[in-house]
């Protein structure tokens, strides 16, 4: 379980844990803000496709525009997001997320540190 310390809040000096890939961070506009790119497109993210997988995690919000995206998702959103900036399709972004995600046999493959290694070689066969 990925945990992750923010400051504390109403408990005292403790630190409180996180987990960053349930708990909700922000909301998809914020998010999308954030990174510079339109929120319809991270919400076409968050959706499932065809094979149920999204592209970007996301957790059911308790409220309409409350957070929905854990960091775990902004991390992947991130990735997509310089995948697209330096031109591969839409397509070939589906195909490579899905290869690394079997390949490292990780639904969050996206946000690993083995990404930045062993994914480049995936992203490259596809270029």
């Amino acid at each position: 379980m990925g945990l992750l310390f923010g400051r504390p809040r109403d408990v005292g000096r403790s630190r409180v844990a996180i987990d960053i890939y349930t708990a909700p961070l922000l909301a998809a506009r914020e998010a999308a803000r954030h990174m510079w790119m339109p929120e319809g497109t991270l919400d076409n993210w968050v959706a499932a496709s065809r094979s149920g997988e999204p592209l970007v995690h996301a957790v059911t919000p308790e409220r309409r525009r409350w957070p929905r995206v854990p960091f775990v998702g902004i991390i992947e959103a991130y990735v997509l997001r310089a995948l697209r900036d330096l031109g591969m399709s839409l397509a070939d972004i589906k195909k490579a997320a899905a290869i690394v995600r079997a390949e490292f046999d990780d639904p969050y493959a996206l946000a690993s540190k083995r990404i930045a290694t062993d994914g480049v070689t995936v992203f490259v066969r596809l270029c």
